[in-house]
């Protein structure tokens, strides 16, 4: 049964701070734990927390404390090994845990169950969470901890106290021991989870600060229109339900619960339409079953349909609902809407008995069709050429040496082309393979699958990748995957046995150019752990938000970015990095540490802006400048100055691109200063084809990869949420 509640304890996880930086819990507990732990006391080694009583109902969070790292009063010092939290509390003390959480550095979620229960000779009971039962999910980084909750699970309780207990501190002993808590049996109904409940008195928000003028985007924002149902569909609700964040508000029952949904029209081809609005993802259903089914589980949408701006259509498909929950709905109870750290109001839900395949299609991005490679007659042979732009379409900024070697060396730079043949091959160099660490990163896709992924470990290495026992016409994409600052390589030559000279491959009509930091670069995505070593082998450019959003939008691209760069500052630990700033050297090829192939730096080789400009262009700095600003007024006012120069530099280049400002998804403390950048460029300039758009904070229960940089699930959320809103003010 334990076993049990800790897997339907994730709900409870869902239902609260979520995300990497949350607001408050919303309870009615908690402004009186604040209370408490506000007048911490100690006596003969106890530290008082909390006195009650206090009456709570199942599935609620009954007391939270926040630590003084996170302005709170709890300090995390206090917890030491052999010291222990005991809970006396009147009611069943197998159905409380506690969960410790850090957003800013820690190891994000932890549920505690309690090893000790001990009954009072008044029937109360004394309930410890050792430091061994803490540390034992969370780990012994309590210096991190930001919040910790008291929760109910299954059953209501009174909690009269909360202690903590220092090693060697004078035990309690009670009147009648108990024995070991016998397992709960399952009951026939439980209560169902408590609704969202608004506190009783809300926390003060803290003021914020509005730009100097805001930007619209370029086109209106259109009023909410519910969306038709589909054909053959059930409708469940109409209405508008508010969900604020970290809140369950809403449900829909079961027939046998006395609701309108008949489990038994949930088939393969039928799928849930939820229409919403608000951020992108924010989407979640729960299901549930308390009289004799799977329990708990939360399901996020199959796909998402943008309907207009922050106006959507979520697809929840049997497949989807089928691995989370399980198969057999007959005993489903009930379904709950929930929102984690993003707000959002419900206009409908229907059941669509049919055609799932079809709505999850008619979801995706229009992008416009371009000319497939088509057979080239001719005689079979072998042929050798330069990756030159007679034979090859090239993608970002690249540089051609004397030799007609075409060296990648920016983000994603790269090379397509179509042949019709049965073999293929490229020989490259590369500057350096020394450092091991910075080696360049190579992918190479045939017929869009990827089918070479590779670090380049010599300085000249051939690649076989195509080979074939008949002619086939096929579309080549050859790639760098690592970022600029690491070790430059080139196409020497491309070999192919084919039936003429390969040729481009076509031009889509829509350019992107993405400029950022290692967010944009892709940094660690590769490797799942905060405490990784950062390496070009599990960083890949292929992978992060900005590539994503481009092939999304069927669009071509160029990345213009490096790790630890920013606007004014690059990051640093105190004083002002100007050597790590992009404005200075966007005019050029881009920066490396090390030389191009011809013994130059791209950064001494100006970029010729007239090649191709592209109709947008997206900026996503800020991150790294935050760590030198911090809370300085005078330097983030500097920071909106330079922003401000970087957008006009930008515009002297690219006269008619729309320009998208974009901050938030490893932290948006500089998002206010961007937005007044923005307003300050467009009232001294009269430019107003120009945008701000702010990404959600990254979501702990998405993980997290090297020093806390975004995984590829972060990264998908991020472009599904910039192709949305630049398809929408680019009318694409």
């Amino acid at each position: 049964m334990r076993q049990y509640k800790k897997v339907i304890s994730k709900f409870l996880i869902c239902a609260m701070a979520a995300s990497m930086m949350p607001v408050p819990a919303v309870s009615n507990n908690v402004s009186a734990a604040k209370v408490a732990v506000a007048s911490l006391t100690q006596e003969n080694g106890r530290v008082n927390l909390f006195t009650g009583p206090k009456e709570s109902t199942a599935w609620s969070q009954v007391v939270t404390f926040d630590s003084v790292r996170n302005n709170g009063s709890f300090d995390n010092d206090i917890i030491k090994k052999g010291g222990y939290f005991e809970a006396n509390v009147t009611g069943d003390p197998d159905d409380i845990q506690m969960i410790f959480q850090s957003w800013t550095g820690g190891a994000g979620w932890a549920v505690v169950i309690p090893s000790e229960i001990i009954t009072n000779a008044d029937g109360s009971k004394l309930v410890r969470f050792t430091y061994d039962d803490i540390a034992a999910v969370y780990g012994d980084r309590f210096d991190l901890i930001d919040r910790i909750y008291f929760n109910t699970t299954w059953k209501a309780i009174t909690l009269n106290s909360i202690d903590y207990v220092m090693e060697n501190a004078p035990v309690q002993t009670p009147t009648v021991p108990s024995e070991t808590p016998a397992e709960s049996t399952e009951p026939s109904q439980s209560t169902a989870p408590v609704e969202s409940i608004e506190p009783s008195k809300s926390v003060e928000p803290v003021e914020s600060i509005e730009p100097s003028q805001t930007v619209e985007p370029v086109k209106s924002e259109a009023p909410v229109v519910s969306v038709a149902p589909a054909k053959d569909s059930v409708n469940l609700f109409t209405g508008e339900n508010v969900l604020t964040a970290n809140t369950t508000s809403g449900k829909i029952s079961s027939k046998k619960n006395g609701g309108t949904l008949d489990p038994s029209i949930i088939n393969q081809d039928g799928y849930f339409s939820v229409h919403f609005k608000g951020s992108r993802n924010a989407a979640t259903l729960v299901f549930s079953s308390w009289t004799g089914g799977a329990g708990w589980a939360t399901v996020s949408a199959t796909a998402i349909k943008r309907n207009g701006y922050n106006d959507f259509t979520a697809i929840f498909s049997y497949d989807t609902i089928a691995k989370a929950y399980g198969d057999d709905f007959s005993n489903l109870d009930v379904i709950y809407f929930v929102a984690s750290s993003n707000p959002y109001t419900i206009y409908s839900v229907d059941y669509v008995t049919s055609g799932v395949e079809a709505a999850i299609a008619d979801c995706a991005v229009k992008i416009p069709p371009t000319a497939a490679p088509s057979y080239v007659p001719g005689e079979l042979q072998e042929r050798t050429c330069k990756a030159d732009e007679n034979h090859v379409k090239v993608m970002g900024r690249t540089f051609t040496d004397a030799n007609g070697s075409r060296c990648l060396n920016n983000l994603c730079s790269g090379v397509e082309f179509s042949f019709t043949g049965t073999k293929a091959s490229i020989d490259v160099q590369a500057v350096s393979n020394e450092n091991k660490d910075h080696l360049g990163r190579i992918a190479i896709y045939v017929n869009d699958k990827l089918v070479v992924d590779n670090l380049i470990d010599k300085l000249n290495k051939t690649y076989d990748f195509f080979e074939s026992e008949e002619e086939q016409t096929v579309s080549v994409k050859i790639m760098r995957l690592s970022e600029s600052a690491y070790i430059p390589f080139a196409i020497d030559s491309i070999n192919t046995t084919s039936t003429a000279e390969i040729q481009p491959t076509a031009v889509k009509s829509r350019k992107i150019e993405f400029i950022g930091d290692s967010i944009t670069c892709g940094y660690g995505v590769d490797d799942q752990s905060t405490t990784s070593h950062w390496s070009t082998s599990n960083s890949d450019g292929s992978k992060a938000f900005a590539y994503k959003t481009a092939q999304k939008l069927g669009a071509e691209y160029s990345m213009f970015a490096a790790s630890g760069f920013g606007v004014i500052s690059g990051y640093t630990g105190g004083d002002i990095n100007t050597l790590q700033t992009i404005p200075q050297y966007y005019g050029s090829q881009g920066f490396s540490w090390y030389t191009l192939p011809n013994g130059k730096k791209a950064t001494d080789i100006a970029w010729n802006f007239d090649v191709d400009e592209p109709d947008a262009i997206v900026i996503n700095l800020g991150t790294n400048d935050s760590s030198y600003t911090k809370n300085d007024e005078a330097k983030k006012a500097a920071f909106v100055e330079k922003y401000v120069d970087f957008l006009k530099q930008i515009r002297s280049k690219n006269p008619t691109a729309t320009i998208f400002c974009t901050l938030g998804t490893m932290g948006q403390d500089l998002y206010p200063q961007v937005e007044e950048a923005v307003a300050s460029y467009s009232k001294e300039t009269g430019d107003n084809n120009i945008t701000s758009l702010e990404f959600d904070v990254q979501n702990m229960n998405d993980g997290v990869c090297v020093d806390w940089h975004p995984t590829e699930a972060t990264h998908e959320k991020a472009s599904d949420t910039l192709a949305d809103y630049m398809s929408y003010v680019m009318g694409w």
